[in-house]
């Protein structure tokens, strides 16, 4: 979603041209044109996700666009014309560069190539470099919440979160139930994560340790378990907790990997809960300029509430 500066600068605008019905138009006639453009490149086809959630909605979908538009037109150093010297040239040729920028996904080096190929960038001399850690950082997110039935914290960041949620009602009968009430009754998630490396070479392999617990009073009637798993995504400038479409997922590390996150879970005798633990690996994408980014997230999710750890990664070139 967009966030309350872009929104309110939309306002000052919308404000300033209030005054102005032909601008207005002229506005809402290029807006139609972009839309018109996507949906002739597939871009708002549900036949075709793209990697963006099922779940995701229209409005969200358009503003991911948007934003990836943004990116590419930053890489050409806000160039329009490298796409070229009419704005229907120019429409299209960047409903297919974003395309390209989801159907490549985190690999980078590929889309660049791709961009290269088309004219829109020139031949780098070098492309020899390594990914450097820069910082790393938290999503804001939700550390209390109740309502008649449970009460619920989250805490935690940086490779190691709770979440903890207590039953305040007696509950209702249903098949397997071994006791009378399930008021009081709690169950408290734990994660940790291992932190990624301090730099990485294009297409090194990720590699992160997670491990998941719960600890629970005597008797348990619900399933109130947490998850976790990580994922390597491009860079989103704007908000890097807000899914692009491009987060690949890291699954784990075996001949035949199967899964790629892991989860506490209730056993069968309403006594408690089972942990996990797992490696998981992906490759890291390969940059070009210096600057590039990309981001390998850990998450941690319990309840309706998700903890994220972004590690923020930028291409040095040697």
């Amino acid at each position: 979603m967009l966030d309350s500066q872009v929104i309110n600068e939309i306002k000052r605008k919308f404000m300033i041209r209030y005054a102005n019905p032909p601008e207005i138009e002229a506005e809402r006639a290029r807006i139609r044109e972009m839309l018109a453009t996507f949906d002739a490149y597939g871009l708002l086809s549900w036949n075709n996700m793209l990697g963006f959630p099922v779940e995701m909605e229209y409005a969200d979908r358009i503003d991911s666009l948007m934003r990836i538009r943004d990116n590419i037109i930053d890489i050409v150093g806000g160039d329009l014309s490298a796409f070229g010297d009419k704005d229907y040239m120019i429409e299209g040729n960047l409903a297919e560069a974003i395309y390209k920028w989801l159907e490549f996904r985190k690999d980078r080096a590929k889309f660049y190539d791709w961009m290269r190929e088309k004219g829109y960038l020139a031949s780098p001399k070098e492309t020899i470099g390594y990914w450097k850690l820069v910082r790393s950082f938290d999503n804001k997110y939700e550390t209390s919440a109740a309502d008649e039935a449970y009460s619920s914290t989250w805490s935690g960041g940086g490779g190691s979160y709770t979440y903890r949620c207590v039953v305040t009602y007696d509950g209702f009968a249903y098949i397997g139930r071994t006791h009378d009430s399930c008021n009081g009754e709690f169950v408290e998630n734990k994660g940790t994560a291992s932190a990624p490396k301090d730099s990485y070479m294009g297409g090194e392999q990720v590699k992160i340790d997670m491990k998941i617990t719960a600890s629970t009073s005597s008797d348990i009637c619900y399933h109130l378990g947490a998850s976790m798993g990580a994922s390597i995504t491009a860079v989103n400038k704007d908000d890097p907790f807000v899914n692009y479409g491009t987060d690949t997922d890291l699954w784990e590390v075996a001949e035949n990997p199967q899964r790629g996150s892991i989860a506490t879970e209730k056993n069968d005798t309403n006594t408690g809960y089972r942990g996990d633990s797992i490696t998981v690996g992906g490759e890291m994408p390969s940059g070009y300029e210096n600057g590039d980014k990309v981001y390998i997230f850990i998450w941690f999710g319990g309840g309706n509430n998700i903890i994220k750890t972004a590690y923020e990664y930028e291409w040095v070139r040697k």
